[in-house]
Formats: C-alpha cells, structure tokens, sequence
C-alpha cells in the first residue's frame, strides 16, 4: 500500500539515489544486456523507500545474460543494500562494491559454450 508523504511519520528506509549513481548503474546494466528500473515511493512490509532499483534481463536469447533480478536501494551513511531474486539483502560500502558482487550473478553464457557441452554430453546434434 501506498501512503502520501504528508502522512509518513517516520524516516524512509531506502533513499533516493544521485543522479550520477543511476548513470552508472544504468550503464552497468545495459553493457551487460539488462534493463534498469526505477521504482519510486515503495512501501513494503512497513518499510518506505523513496526509490528502489530493479536490475533484471532483458528478453532471453542466445546471447543474453543469466536469469535473475538484482534489487538495490541506499540507506543512510552512503551504504547500498543489493538484494538477489530470493536471496538474503547484503550492505555493501557503495554502488561499486554492490554491483562487483552482484556482476558474478550475471555471468555471459554464450551459445557456442553450451552447444559444446551439449555436443560433448551427447545431448544435442553433433
């Protein structure tokens, strides 16, 4: 559920990004096929956050990077939450130090790798 500003009464969980931070990130996301979204004004579980950050791929194909979302919001001291597709939050120091760790959960899986395998397990046309 939403709630106006006027009616919050406490400070919001997550913070809103700078406007260079989400260049960055978005940058990150689209040299590794993956789509950023902005989320603004979320409420969940009780918890507000001004702005939260859904990076996730794009439409499958041959090319593209694995499955799996990344969701990150900014909490107070500078610090970045980074959280994976049904994995547990993690605080990392900044945008940068999120997104090395997060680069390992979007890893390039090429076609001819697995056509390879697939040959090789005997699982596909030789």
């Amino acid at each position: 559920m939403h709630t106006h500003s006027q009616d919050r009464t406490k400070a919001p969980h997550g913070l809103a990004f700078p406007v260079h931070e989400l260049v960055f990130i978005r940058a990150w996301a689209e040299k590794r096929g993956l789509s950023m979204k902005v989320l603004l004004d979320q409420v969940l579980e009780g918890a507000e956050f001004e702005e939260m950050l859904l990076v996730r791929g794009l439409v499958p194909s041959r090319h593209s990077l694995s499955r799996g979302s990344l969701t990150l919001w900014r909490v107070s001291g500078g610090a970045v939450v980074a959280q994976a597709q049904g994995g547990q939050p993690r605080v990392f120091g900044g945008v940068h130090a999120a997104l090395s760790h997060a680069g390992a959960m979007f890893t390039l899986k090429p076609s001819r790798v697995t056509s390879a395998w697939r040959r090789l397990l005997g699982l596909g046309p030789r």
